[in-house]
């Protein structure tokens, strides 16, 4: 068994199934003219892997500098039923006995106060509602993110600490590889790019989470948010300020600009004509739009030819172990 990876280790040789191919080398997978981002997640039926599978799928456009490639503990034949081959515009590896899992040591926690964050409770109260039912003393796949050259060589890992330390979308990816140097290091050591729970990751070690922590955190988070409710309530106004200010200096009166003095007469000329405004030569340069950020929370801002692709997870049901 080998030991965790980190940043300058060397992944071994394998060959993978995927929902339509059996038996490809993921070293002639790499072999292209982007890294490749690497998920661990849990089963293709888990609450966690279709809520980051759709926020993939969401928003692939945003990645730019690398490719995404997920493994899932699930059996080729049970994806291909519900995602037919095309639909899924990255590479999907099954690896339903869990030997990747095993040689790169990605742990499983039991219990979901040591598992879940704030998040991840969110994530199953809403498929609670639609059936999901999971079972009694399940041992809780945890994830893993890798950064891999063309080489092989890892440029970035992060073992999560929670469901949800991975990832939250495309853009997450791309942010933390703008940040890196997508060579192989020269130093078998080198400092990963500092993550937060605002690109996708959590990356402090969170450790076991007690009863009374979970539900002060609870506490916490709705005292948060009725907080930002009353900041985004408009101020009432500012009271008048009956203070007397100084009065300017009386000025003599100017005329108006397209009128002449008016004569001893009394009579006034007739107003002339005001001239049009030349048009620009040049039209304006619209300004670019950056790439969108990932709202930790929030709503993603696609450009105007993003059409969104969908799987549908109803067909497999929910805890499919393999």
């Amino acid at each position: 068994m080998a030991k965790r990876l980190k940043a300058g280790d060397k992944i071994p040789a394998f060959s993978y199934d995927t929902p339509y191919e059996p038996q490809k080398s993921f070293y002639g997978f790499l072999k292209g003219d982007k890294p490749v981002v690497l998920v661990f997640l849990p089963n293709f039926g888990h609450p966690i892997t279709r809520h980051f599978i759709t926020q993939y799928l969401e928003t692939i456009y945003a990645l730019r500098s690398v490719r995404l490639a997920c493994v899932v503990r699930s059996r080729p034949e049970a994806i291909s039923k519900v995602a037919p081959k095309g639909s899924l515009p990255f590479e999907l590896i099954c690896d339903a006995e869990g030997a990747l899992y095993d040689y790169f040591q990605i742990p499983q926690k039991q219990g979901m106060l040591r598992c879940y964050s704030l998040e991840g409770l969110r994530i199953i109260k809403e498929a609670r509602q639609q059936g999901y039912s999971p079972a009694k003393n399940e041992r809780h796949q945890l994830p893993l993110t890798l950064v891999l050259s063309e080489s092989g060589q890892v440029l970035f890992a992060h073992y999560g600490h929670s469901m949800t330390d991975l990832p939250a979308d495309c853009s997450a990816m791309e942010r933390v590889a703008q940040e890196l140097p997508l060579t192989a290091p020269e130093q078998p050591e080198q400092a990963q790019p500092q993550t937060d729970a605002f690109g996708g990751f959590e990356n402090r070690d969170q450790g076991a989470l007690t009863e009374e922590e979970l539900l002060a955190a609870l506490e916490e988070n709705k005292a948060f948010e009725a907080q930002q409710a009353v900041e985004d309530e408009p101020s009432a106004l500012p009271e008048p300020d009956h203070r007397q200010e100084p009065q300017p200096a009386p000025r003599a009166e100017q005329p108006e600009q397209g009128w002449k003095a008016a004569p001893e007469s009394g009579v006034y000329p007739p107003q002339e004509a005001p001239q049009e405004p030349q048009e620009p030569t040049e039209a304006p340069q619209e300004p670019q739009d950056p790439l969108p950020a990932s709202v930790w929370r929030g709503k993603m801002i696609y450009p105007p030819d993003h059409v969104p692709v969908k799987v549908d997870f109803s067909a497999l049901g929910f805890g499919d172990k393999k």
